[in-house]
Parts: structure tokens; C-alpha cells; sequence
């Protein structure tokens, strides 16, 4: 689309514009959340045309149709053209009453091998659409409006979404500017709106693939009927609009998930988006490994664009709604932001900001950030046979067989000097250290050879720099290993940034900082111990608190295989929990497949096993430290587990001391007494693992016992 001024704004046109008012007569909307696409507007079915309606006015050099639609209450709207299909020389504009907002020139050039043309959203209720032939044109069905979306939501407002989102140019994403211009919203059907991203083959030739979920778009009519909004953000942190518009019309299908039992779909635009748009086309991970932390970029609430983090791993997580089992990432809380309507199909970017899932939906908000899923591009690239139905053949299209590629650039200058700061690696989660660990690639992304370079490392507030001899030959990495570094126990803010190459300023410092996030806890270690069966793709366990809470998992497993998995507890309840699907547990019919849970100190056996049907269950706890260092010596408590009554039996007759403990180590009972027996009434008590401690003069006794309502 041409940025002109409409042809009439030069002719001293003396006939008035007629006017057509429309009004929607069927105001159905969907149920509103993040599960469907975000819808703004209401459907207006029409067919206007200069055959039918407004009035053709000559000028010097042709003739011009002018009509005003007028919809009373609407915040924009929006058109679909169908036919659509201009000679040269033609010229067709939108614009606003008080000719602010211009859409056009559309010219011949905006025709599409579809045959219709979507075009965005207008400001305002009252919108004009002219019509410019030159002379020896004769209109012939040039196009014709069929459809109108009427704007209940004002998508032209301030503030869509909820208060905890951050603008994608606030400080929390500095290190995403590149990526960011991936991103896409998108209105779909003239009624909804979702958010898509541009995504990278192995040709990197700029194919222009914007990926998205199957749940927004799915069929060829609904990414015919689409419009792609780029750049749409605030220019600044405290911004609520944008002053941007670049769009591009009209998408086709070339792969979605079958039956939508995948929420993928990969679209490609009419055109390719063009140097002004400033496009990046990011790069992809099809790893089954879940990613150490994740990245959102979206447009929650069809608003300007918006960026979320959730510092921790994802696990892999089952959505349900007839989506195929585990065919998600599943974020267990944002650390940054949430994710809201219009949020669906945005892109999930890893650690090393490549995409590894686009969104399906889930439940959190800014109240409560949990259980989101994202539909992972490993499950999408080949879990079904036709190139229609899987990313494989678009994405690989050089059957390089790659697990993960880089973004590209495609107008990129290239410097002599740019050493990027590629990846960070950590363990998810909690650490038992008080130190920090970890590794951080870097990559000569300029065209001179890297012989030295400095960095700094920032912890919290504190700086430390440093100076490497290596050499990194252009398009290399190098892995630097970073150990040791005793900061204590707490929550540490890490940053590692490229200071210098070959002893000149990084050309590049858009992409020399790496950040990560680490939480160190003086809490137990303890290592999960797994040997796998001849059939592990059965076999998943996952570990749990009293919350239900997934605390670690892993649902995809090799055969024959011995893993070894180190996990980070505080003192409490928790339950390790192994599912096989076949009913035949891991040993012994096809393999001496086992577990074993152990306190990496004290040598301390937790759960161990591996001879089960479907499941096994294994409850645990790790004792507080001034609890477990008592001498424990076997009394009876019975019923156990318990539903409204415990009775406790004491061997020792001399007076003693009972006291009960939660999970969380908090005393609920006390009682002084010298009965040998003693009934204690747990019917309102939670349901979950309790502590029983026994004190006489002479020792401690200590006992687990179980409430179950």
C-alpha cells in the first residue's frame, strides 16, 4: 500500500458523499479467553459496490466514487473485498471523517491470487471509501465490500491489557529487540485478533513463514481473510499506543495440525514484509529437552506488544481439549508478565532465543501467572506423515535434518566486529550451592576472525571482568565455562556482557548481554536414579509437592538407559510418582528397568523400586533437621492412614510430651499426659503427611502418619 493522500483531497468536489448506515443485527461474541482467538468486533454482511451504491464524480483525469458508511457506535471498522481485483492506474482508499487515518493508495499491485482483500481497522464510525479510475477505465466488478466488522472493543484504546504487562521497549526487554520484530498481530475474519511470528528456514532465504496457532487459524479462508500488523508497539516503556502501522493482507495455509490435534499452523504472507517493516525471521529449537527459561512476545488483549519471562524450565505438560497428550510446554508461573486473550499463537522463545512452542491458552493471569501451554515445534515437525500436516518440509526445506537453526536478518549490514552472546546454560529451578555454575556460548557473527575479547560478568550490583585469548573464526561459537563463583545462599540477578573484541568496541551491543537467573538455597540434595526398560517411551515420572505442584518430570525417555537427575528439596512432604502406559511398569518382562530416590548427604533412601503396574505412588518426607536428629524408636498409631480419628498408643507409661507437626513443620497439637493410649480427633484437620513426636526423660520417639479425607 502506497502512502498518498486520497485523489479528492485535490478536486473541489461540490457534490455531497452519500451515506450508507449499517448496524450489526447479529452481535454474537465468543467465550471470552485466551483459549480462542480474541474477538473485538461484531459482523456486519454486506455487498457494496460503485454498481449498487455512492456516486461517481468526474475530474479532470478520470472519475472518482465516494460513499460513507456510517455504523453508529463502532470504535473502528474493518472491510473485506470480495471480488477484488484493479486495473493499473486504479487507486482505492479508507479513511476516517476527519481524514487522520488513510489506508491507501491500494493499487494493482495489492492484487491477490485469492481474488479478496482484507483491510485493517479504521478509527472511528463513520469511515469514507473512494474509488479513483483514470480515463479509459471502466469499472468491471472491480471489488465489492461483502463483509464489515464493527469494533465493540475499541482496538484503537489505550491500556487492553492487564496492568501487570510490560511494554516489549521497557528494560525487561532490552535483550529481545532483535526478536521481537518476528512478532505479528493479526486480525483475523474482520473479527478477532491473535499474534503470530515470522520464522526461519534452513535456506534463510526470507520465505515469508509466520508461525501461529492451529485455534486461530486452521483453514485457507480464515488466513485469506487476515491482516498482519508489524512494528505495532509503543515507542518507550510507559507507552499505551502505537503510531505505527505496517500491514500486510492476506496469508495461505501450508501446514496445520491434522484434525487441529496440534495447535500449530504455518502461514505464508502475500509478500514478503518489506525493508521498512524491519522484519526478522527468527530462528527455531525442535528439542524435546524443555528449555531452561522461556520468553513470550505477544499482543495480549490485541494491544501493543508486550514481553513475559518465566526465569524457571518448563516442563511438559498435557493440555487436553483433544490436543495429543503432552504435545505442550507447560509454564508453571511467569516471573514478568502474563499472558491474556489475543496472546494466542505468539511465539515461545528458549534460552537461546529460538522458538520452541507458539501458545494454545491456560489459565494464568496478572493475579495468578500459572499453566500456560504452548504447543511445541518438536511435536509439530513430524509427528504425522504429510508435509500438510507437519513443519518439517517448510521449516527443513534443505533436508538438513538440523535440531535447532538461527534467526536471519534479511537486511542485515554485516560488521567486521560482532561477538554475540549466544546462550546461558543453568539448572531450572532451585540449586543446593552457594555458588554459581554455568556455561555461556558466544558466536562471531561479523565477517573478521575473533582472536581476544574482554567480558564482565554482573551479580546483583557487582562486576567482575575479565579477558580471553581465543580464536572464532565468522559464523563459529566458543563455550565458556563459568564455575565456582561463591556468592552464598539467595536470588541472584547474572548478566554477561561483551565488553571488547580484539581490543575495539563491539560493532553490535544490541546482542552482547546474556542474562539468567539464579535461585541458591542452603536446602537438601538428592539424586533420582533411573534405569530404563526396552520400552521407555511408555515410561514418565514427575515429582510433586502437597500443592500438586510438578515440581521435575521427564516424559520422554530412551530405552535401556541410565539417567541420573539431581534435585534441590526443602524440608516437607512430596511424592514421586512413575506412569507406564502399557500397565507393565519397568522391570522385569523387558528390562531390569529400576529407581532409586537418596539423600545425596546422608545416604538416605526415600523411594526406590520399579516392579509396578501402571503407576507407582511414593510418598516421602524429608524430616526437619531438629526433628530428624531425635532418636526415633517405633510406637503405634492407628488408623494410618486416617480419615477422623488417630489413636496412639504409648510403650513408655512415664509422663511424656506429644506434639504433631505438619509438613511444613508447624506445631498443630501439644498435650502433656501420662495415658498409656490416647484418641485425637483429625476429622477437621488438612489432609496430608504429619509428624508425631513422643518426649519423655529419657528419649524421643518419633512416627510418620497420613490424614486422608
Amino acid at each position: 500500500i502506497t502512502h498518498e493522500k486520497p485523489v479528492s483531497f485535490t478536486q473541489n468536489l461540490k457534490t455531497p458523499i452519500p451515506q450508507l448506515q449499517l448496524l450489526p443485527t447479529k452481535m454474537l461474541s465468543t467465550e471470552a479467553n485466551k483459549n480462542n482467538p480474541l474477538q473485538f468486533a461484531w459482523l456486519i454482511e454486506t455487498n457494496i459496490s460503485p454498481q449498487n451504491q455512492g456516486k461517481w464524480q468526474k475530474t479532470t483525469n478520470g472519475q472518482i466514487w465516494l460513499l460513507k458508511i456510517n455504523s453508529p457506535g463502532a470504535y473502528s471498522l474493518n472491510f473485506l473485498l470480495e471480488p477484488f481485483h484493479l486495473p493499473q492506474g486504479a487507486k482505492l482508499f479508507f479513511y476516517n471523517a476527519d481524514k487522520t487515518y488513510i489506508v491507501g493508495a491500494i493499487t494493482a499491485q495489492n492484487n491477490k491470487p485469492a481474488n479478496k482483500l482484507p483491510v485493517q481497522a479504521i478509527p472511528g464510525d463513520q469511515i469514507i471509501v473512494e474509488y479513483f479510475l483514470p480515463k479509459n477505465k471502466k469499472f468491471n466488478n472491480d471489488f465489492t465490500i461483502t463483509r464489515i466488522g464493527y469494533d465493540f472493543k475499541n482496538a484503537f484504546g489505550t491500556q487492553f491489557a492487564d496492568t501487570c504487562e510490560v511494554n516489549v521497549n521497557c528494560p525487561e526487554g532490552d535483550e529481545w529487540q532483535t526478536e521481537k520484530r518476528s512478532v505479528a498481530r493479526i486480525l483475523i475474519d474482520n473479527m478477532y485478533y491473535c499474534t503470530g511470528a515470522l520464522i526461519n528456514n534452513t535456506r534463510y532465504d526470507g520465505t515469508p513463514y509466520l508461525l501461529t496457532a492451529s485455534h486461530c487459524i486452521h483453514y485457507q479462508a480464515e488466513a485469506e481473510n487476515s491482516v498482519f500488523y508489524f512494528n505495532y508497539e509503543s515507542t518507550d516503556c510507559d507507552g499505551h499506543r502505537s503510531d505505527t502501522i505496517q500491514t500486510i493482507a492476506g496469508s495461505k495455509v501450508v501446514a496445520t495440525g491434522k484434525n487441529e490435534n496440534l495447535d500449530f499452523s504455518l502461514l505464508q504472507l502475500t509478500t514478503d514484509p518489506p525493508e521498512s517493516y524491519n522484519p526478522y525471521y527468527a530462528g527455531w529449537n525442535r528439542s524435546s529437552t524443555p528449555p531452561h527459561n522461556v520468553t513470550c512476545i505477544h499482543h495480549p488483549d490485541g494491544d501493543i506488544k508486550k514481553v513475559s519471562h518465566d526465569y524457571d524450565a518448563t516442563v511438559i505438560g498435557n493440555f487436553g481439549s483433544g490436543y495429543d497428550t503432552n504435545s505442550h510446554w507447560q509454564i508453571l508461573k511467569w516471573d514478568v508478565g502474563t499472558t491474556e486473550g489475543g496472546s494466542s499463537g505468539s511465539p515461545l522463545f528458549d534460552d537461546k532465543h529460538l522458538i520452541v512452542g507458539d501458545l494454545t491458552g491456560g489459565q494464568a493471569n496478572c493475579v495468578a501467572p500459572v499453566n500456560d501451554y504452548y504447543s511445541r515445534i518438536d511435536r509439530a515437525w513430524n509427528d504425522y506423515d504429510e508435509p500438510f500436516y507437519r513443519l518439517k518440509e517448510w521449516l527443513d526445506p534443505l533436508n538438513t535434518n538440523s535440531e535447532y537453526i538461527d534467526g536471519f536478518d534479511p537486511f542485515a549490514i554485516k560488521n567486521k566486529l560482532d561477538l554475540s552472546a549466544f546462550s546461558i546454560q543453568k539448572n531450572s529451578g532451585v540449586e543446593c550451592s552457594d555458588s554459581i555454575s554455568t556455561q555461556i556460548t558466544i558466536k562471531n557473527r561479523g565477517t573478521d576472525t575473533i582472536y581476544n575479547f574482554d567480558y564482565s560478568l554482573f551479580i546483583n550490583e557487582n562486576q567482575y571482568k575479565y579477558s580471553a585469548n581465543d580464536t572464532i573464526l565468522p559464523g563459529k561459537y566458543l563455550s565458556l565455562s563459568i564455575g565456582q563463583l561463591n556468592v552464598g545462599y539467595g536470588d541472584f540477578d547474572f548478566r554477561f556482557v561483551v565488553e571488547k573484541v580484539n581490543n575495539q568496541k563491539d560493532e553490535v551491543p544490541q546482542n552482547d548481554t546474556l542474562r539468567a537467573y539464579f535461585k541458591l538455597r542452603n536446602w537438601n540434595k538428592l539424586q533420582l536414579a533411573l534405569l530404563t526398560d526396552q520400552y521407555a517411551s511408555e515410561t514418565s515420572w514427575n515429582l510433586i509437592n502437597l500443592n500438586d505442584s510438578i515440581l521435575a518430570q521427564n516424559t520422554s525417555l530412551n530405552d535401556n538407559t541410565q539417567y541420573y537427575y539431581n534435585l534441590c528439596l526443602d524440608d516437607g512432604c512430596y511424592a514421586l510418582n512413575f506412569y507406564d502406559k502399557s500397565g507393565d511398569g519397568i522391570c522385569c518382562d523387558y528390562g531390569q528397568g529400576n529407581f532409586i530416590l537418596m539423600n545425596s548427604s546422608t545416604a538416605e533412601i526415600y523411594a526406590e523400586g520399579g516392579n509396578f503396574a501402571d503407576s507407582s505412588i511414593n510418598e516421602f518426607c524429608i524430616v526437619p533437621n531438629d526433628i530428624a536428629k531425635q532418636k526415633t524408636i517405633p510406637n503405634r498409631i492407628f488408623p494410618n492412614p486416617s480419615t477422623q480419628k488417630v489413636t496412639i498408643k504409648v510403650f513408655d507409661t512415664h509422663k511424656f510430651t506429644i506434639k504433631i507437626y505438619n509438613a511444613n513443620s508447624t506445631l498443630v497439637y501439644e498435650k502433656h499426659n501420662n495415658i498409656a493410649q490416647l484418641s485425637i480427633d483429625v476429622s477437621h484437620w488438612h489432609p496430608g503427611i504429619y509428624f508425631l513426636q513422643i518426649s519423655t526423660e529419657e528419649n524421643i520417639q518419633n512416627e510418620k502418619f497420613i490424614i486422608l479425607h
